[in-house]
């Protein structure tokens, strides 16, 4: 029976039943999805990332407006992800006022790492964000350009990035004349 089934078969029972239920537990039908989501219903989830996505450098900017959305409340990190590279998510969360919390992943096979939630639902559809190579691919970049994040790129690089993903243009900056001249400049 699919968790969609249990619920149809408590929901139909009188609320005598329904109570007698809850007391005995049987009502904690989310558990595994409260694994999977670092503890959090998925209906309270606004964003997630995966542990991957998490240590990439810079930050998704779904997260920064995630992480401003009126009824986010919470910053949760799974402590298998490397914090030192989740700092920038943390220092966001901090000058929003989010409480920020790390928690060891109850499932071992949870690719989450990052979340921002609510306290109540707000059942956003689709809270997973699509991977920056993936992003790059469907736009027509050349997907090495993500090992150059946090670099100084060509020109001719960071204007295809500036016309064809312009939400990512702050992970990379356009290299000066000088950058050309010293070896600096990180790309093509």
């Amino acid at each position: 029976m699919d968790e969609k089934e249990k619920i149809k078969n408590i929901a139909s029972k009188d609320p005598l039943e329904q109570a007698l239920l809850k007391g005995q537990g049987i009502s904690g039908l989310k558990a595994d999805e409260k694994r999977v989501f670092l503890g959090q219903y998925r209906e309270r989830v606004i964003i997630a990332l995966s542990t991957d996505q998490v240590e990439h450098p810079g930050t998704y900017p779904e997260v920064n407006e995630a992480i401003k959305h009126p009824r986010a409340s919470k910053l949760i990190l799974n402590r298998h992800a490397d914090l030192d590279k989740a700092s920038e998510y943390i220092e966001l969360a901090r000058k929003e006022s989010i409480e920020f919390t790390t928690i060891s992943s109850m499932q071992k096979d949870t690719h989450i790492g990052l979340i921002v939630a609510a306290d109540n639902a707000v059942d956003i559809e689709d809270v997973f964000v699509e991977d920056l190579g993936d992003r790059f691919k469907k736009a027509g970049l050349d997907p090495k350009l993500l090992n150059f994040i946090g670099h100084k790129v060509c020109r001719k690089c960071y204007n295809k990035i500036k016309e064809k993903t312009p939400d990512l243009l702050h992970l990379f900056e356009q290299s000066t004349f000088l950058d050309k001249i010293t070896g600096s400049e990180k790309c093509c």
